[in-house]
């Protein structure tokens, strides 16, 4: 038996923080698991990747989503992101 044949296959959906935190752990032990990630647009990182795109994606026809806007600086509650 070869080291992929006892490797198991993992596919990963969505290649957002999520996903890419389960490839991250997946890549570390590499001699169990052979990850595979699906990502449907052109770029990693799901919501979090910002475009001035707005509506459906022109190369997928997909709807574009993201929560990040041109200015965005901290998206979190001020509470959290203040130093004490």
């Amino acid at each position: 038996m070869t080291t992929d044949q006892r490797r198991l296959y993992v596919a990963v959906i969505g290649a957002g923080a999520a996903g890419l935190v389960a490839l991250r752990h997946l890549r570390d032990r590499l001699d169990t698991f052979h990850p595979v990630a699906f990502e449907q647009t052109r770029t990693i990182g799901g919501t979090w990747v910002y475009t001035d795109d707005v509506g459906v994606d022109s190369t997928t026809g997909l709807p574009v989503h993201s929560s990040m806007y041109r200015h965005l600086h901290v998206n979190i509650p001020k509470e959290v992101c203040a130093v004490k």
